[in-house]
């Protein structure tokens, strides 16, 4: 059985500051030599929160979040939820159009149908 080199000698002629990415021969790239403070740069224009935020990597995006987290708050059922995704979808693909700006707008939309809509006595 022959012994192993010594690390000294398998890492003569080595330059020390230098990493080497080989990847998979399927990938079809050539390896790549580069230096300590360039490694990894490559990685550091993608689109990463700075801190960890409660939606990533979970959820698509921080909007998908807040949607899934008003379901939860506001104890919604699926049926409801699904009708709702449906509606916000159509506003985006253009096919509907969404004015509301907030709760008052409602019930003043509410106030002026009232006299259109049946009434409802309480028991």
């Amino acid at each position: 059985m022959t012994e192993a080199a010594p690390l000294a000698d398998a890492t003569s002629g080595a330059t020390t500051d230098k990493i080497r990415t080989e990847y998979h021969p399927r990938s079809r790239k050539r390896a790549k030599v580069c230096g300590l403070e360039e490694y990894g740069s490559e990685f550091t224009h993608r689109r990463r929160p700075t801190f960890i935020e409660p939606w990533w990597p979970d959820f698509n995006s921080q909007e998908d979040f807040l949607y899934a987290e008003l379901v939860l708050q506001a104890n919604m059922s699926s049926d409801i939820s699904d009708k709702l995704i449906k509606l916000i979808n159509r506003c985006l693909d253009g096919k509907g159009a969404f004015t509301l700006k907030g709760h008052a707008d409602v019930e003043n939309a509410w106030k002026r149908a009232s006299p259109r809509v049946t009434a409802v006595s309480k028991i």
